[in-house]
């Protein structure tokens, strides 16, 4: 603020105390109990979020909430006939300054008796109050708030002058911010714009998710995508919420398909072999009315819509992607013959694709896209 920065100098320069070294502004306390159960609320949200499959939420949720909490505590109007306070250490004394009345007080450091502990207050913290002697020779007193960088005031108030900067503290402190903020960004943000690059290929099909998982990975082992098919496949399936999970749904070298249901039937390719990746992804449903409704003793109704979905697929050593189709899931289920359904839970469910041969055919036996 170059207006209000101009204004102390002015003012400062005027009072006799000289230019100012540095101001400390006041910020907005938090109070104990509140912080306390915010930061519990966090925490448990944060183990919510990680054993609900959302692991970048659960890394980011905290870190937001941090971020606002110092953005609350530092531009927050201050609830008092003042406003927001700013002590401002000069080389002969402190000015006093509040953003709504303008200057409280002028102190010489020579008036300057010393900072004295008052107890906890309600934000948790140990309060203090400045003791200084006014012009008429009356002791006098003034609570100091919470402030940036309160220690270095309370330094320069026993020294009765303004001290050096800790640049030390300063570095290491900006340190290690810069440090956690690039963290989470490798961890949160990288992962989702930047394709990874997996040297080798995984030993069993299951490794190839992580083709699926945020902006994708490339295995530098995999097997080539080659001009003429059978290519082998494996297909997983991407939640809502970002889990990746393995279909045991797979093309092999023969281009049979392979379900979960044919696991001791069909065979499985061989992570060596494979040279698709694909990647199913909800995207709502074929239509908004249930296609089938079953309705159990008592009323109870469970509702059934067709599940909509996008069919991603890449080439497993360069991540390059091949192409995309739409595949719908089952249009006939049949009722169960028991259903339990506790109060409150949900009494619809969306269907999912019973067969992906048609759909990924043309990738694993068509002509190379």
């Amino acid at each position: 603020m170059p207006g209000l920065q101009r204004t102390l100098e002015e003012r400062a320069q005027g009072a006799g105390l000289g230019g100012v070294r540095r101001v400390h502004r006041q910020w907005r306390s938090w109070n104990a109990r509140l912080a306390g159960l915010v930061g519990v609320a966090t925490v448990v949200g944060a183990g919510w979020l990680y054993s609900s499959g959302h692991w970048v939420l659960c890394l980011l949720v905290p870190l937001l909430v941090v971020v606002a909490g110092l953005a609350w505590a530092y531009w927050a109007p201050i609830a008092t006939p003042d406003g927001r306070w700013r002590f401002v250490v000069c080389e002969n004394g402190l000015l006093l300054w509040s953003e709504r009345n303008g200057e409280l007080a002028v102190i010489p450091w020579d008036a300057v008796e010393g900072i004295e502990p008052v107890g906890f207050g309600g934000s948790g913290r140990l309060e203090s109050r400045l003791l200084f002697t006014a012009d008429d020779g009356v002791p006098s007193e003034v609570y100091v708030p919470t402030v940036g960088a309160r220690g270095d005031l309370f330094s320069a108030v026993r020294a009765r002058g303004p001290q050096p900067v800790r640049v030390v503290r300063r570095v290491v402190v900006s340190g290690v911010v810069v440090a956690v903020v690039a963290l989470s960004a490798w961890v949160v943000v990288v992962p989702q714009v930047v394709t990874a690059t997996v040297d080798g290929r995984p030993d069993e099909l299951g490794g190839f998710a992580r083709a699926c998982e945020g902006a994708g990975a490339r295995f530098s082992g995999a097997a080539y995508y080659r001009v003429d098919g059978p290519r082998p496949l494996v297909l997983f399936d991407v939640e809502e919420n970002g889990e990746v999970k393995y279909d045991m749904t797979s093309f092999s070298t023969s281009g049979a398909a392979r379900t979960s249901a044919q696991e001791k039937d069909a065979p499985a390719p061989d992570p060596g072999a494979v040279q698709l990746v694909a990647c199913r992804h909800p995207v709502g449903r074929m239509s908004e009315s249930p296609f089938k409704t079953c309705t159990y003793t008592g009323g109870v109704t469970l509702a059934y819509y067709q599940g909509r979905y996008r069919v991603d697929v890449y080439e497993s050593r360069t991540h390059r992607k091949v192409g995309s189709v739409e595949v719908a899931g089952d249009d006939s289920p049949e009722c169960p013959k028991m259903a339990r359904i506790a109060k409150g839970d949900e009494r619809e469910r969306t269907t999912e694709p019973t067969s992906y041969e048609t759909a990924l055919a043309p990738f694993v036996t068509g002509p190379r896209m």
